[in-house]
């Protein structure tokens, strides 16, 4: 993985947004078993799909990364 989460940006939204996108398109070159991991930690969080935000599907992102980096998901 190669996805070096930082704090979210604090000046426009369109950087903010930008920064989210950017977290979430660093995940393509991830392994299965780590989408597996992130589906798992997004759907533990109770929250419908299609109700996520942005800011939750990073918070998952950061978290899988967190643990890969560990030596486990």
């Amino acid at each position: 993985m190669r996805n070096d989460t930082q704090a979210t940006p604090g000046s426009s939204p369109a950087r903010q947004i930008a920064f989210y996108f950017g977290a979430i398109a660093d995940t393509t070159d991830w392994e299965h078993a780590d989408w597996q991991a992130l589906s798992i930690r997004l759907q533990a969080s109770g929250t419908p799909i299609s109700d996520l935000t942005l800011h939750q599907v990073h918070a998952a992102i950061t978290d899988t990364v967190r643990a890969a980096r560990k030596g486990g998901a």
